[in-house]
């Protein structure tokens, strides 16, 4: 068993990584929040993805295509990015 330890903000989204990784951040390139209604996450590849937000997005986007995604713990969301296999582009729509 392990513990992420990740801030949740009333006006961010925090990305938190692959989190079936050992460590989960290391997966993450880059990212970019390019204004209040969007958040760009950079992988270095696929997996588990987890962010936490204080509200639900209205949209996710991976590699052009929307997403469903899950929130595991009131403000702990999670993405299945697992079936790629080289650099994931996420975007998170607030």
């Amino acid at each position: 068993m392990f513990y992420i330890i990740a801030p949740v903000d009333t006006k961010r989204i925090f990305a938190v990584g692959l989190i079936d990784k050992y460590i989960s951040s290391s997966a993450i390139e880059e990212a970019i929040r390019l204004n209040d209604e969007k958040t760009v996450v950079v992988l270095k590849e696929g997996g588990i993805f987890a962010f936490t937000a204080k509200k639900s997005p209205s949209k996710v986007v991976v590699n052009a295509h929307d997403v469903e995604y899950n929130c595991a713990d009131g403000a702990l969301y999670q993405i299945d990015c697992s079936q790629y296999k080289s650099k994931v582009i996420v975007e998170i729509y607030h």
